[in-house]
């Protein structure tokens, strides 16, 4: 099992805002000065046509380009999720997320790092420390890197629609020994892509794959219940519950 997405007609991925797609900030910001609003535009500029940017910049723009023609094609991308997220997010961000969220742990840690511990490993704010944390997963939140983890998204929401559609963090231990993974903890990874997009949804200690909307709604009618039944009196419980078990009713 590997990271091969879906593929995706050209004209789509043309038509994804550059801010969107999952170019570098550097890129987005000349781009979008000169007016070149999605991919489609940037396509049509010969390499090194791009005002503002510098020949590494340039390169990741080529790279990317090359990556949406694979995609079109719905051909493999990335060998794993390492793979891809090196691409996406610099070492530093890499970094935050793996402390963060145990990528590198064999199971899921019983607490993610804080903000202040990693902050204080590498001398710099935890304020600084939440920054990085909240660029990479914004990344990882791109058309292109969402569209490369499909994959990862439908291996997870089968396994844990087979379970019965909610698991503990522990027993995505029996998660399939996948490339796409290649070592990393299943549960850190997948608590990754819970913040990214909305289902799998983590919620009370269990990932699940029912939508978040729904737990919310069903959340509320169990409160909305519970504070009905804290106002009857105890001669309407009892008439309740005897006439839901049985039919019968108090006299």
């Amino acid at each position: 099992m590997s990271l091969v997405p879906k593929p995706l007609p050209r004209a789509e991925i043309d038509s994804w805002a550059v801010a969107q797609a999952g170019l570098p900030p550097r890129v987005v910001h000349a781009a979008t000065k000169h007016g070149l609003a999605n991919i489609g535009r940037l396509r049509d500029l010969r390499p090194g046509m791009i005002p503002g940017i510098g020949l590494q910049s340039e390169r990741h723009v080529q790279r990317f380009l090359q990556l949406c023609d694979k995609l079109s094609a719905g051909q493999s991308l990335f060998e794993g999720l390492n793979d891809l997220m090196s691409f996406f997010l610099d070492p530093d961000q890499l970094e935050v997320l793996v402390h963060r969220y145990g990528l590198h742990e064999a199971a899921m840690p019983q607490a993610r790092q804080t903000l202040q511990s990693i902050g204080t490993a590498r001398h710099v704010s935890r304020e600084r420390i939440r920054q990085v944390e909240a660029t990479a997963l914004d990344t990882l939140r791109t058309r292109l890197a969402q569209s490369c983890l499909q994959p990862l998204y439908r291996a997870y929401c089968s396994f844990i629609d087979h379970e019965g559609g909610a698991v503990e963090p522990a027993e995505l231990n029996g998660f399939p020994d996948t490339p796409m993974l290649a070592g990393m903890s299943p549960s850190g990874a997948l608590r990754i892509l819970t913040v990214c997009r909305a289902v799998p949804v983590f919620c009370n200690g269990f990932f699940t794959t029912v939508p978040e909307t729904t737990l919310q709604s069903l959340d509320k009618a169990v409160m909305a219940s519970l504070s009905e039944t804290a106002l009857m009196t105890m001669d309407e419980l009892l008439e309740r519950n005897l006439g839901e078990v049985s039919g019968l009713t108090r006299k």
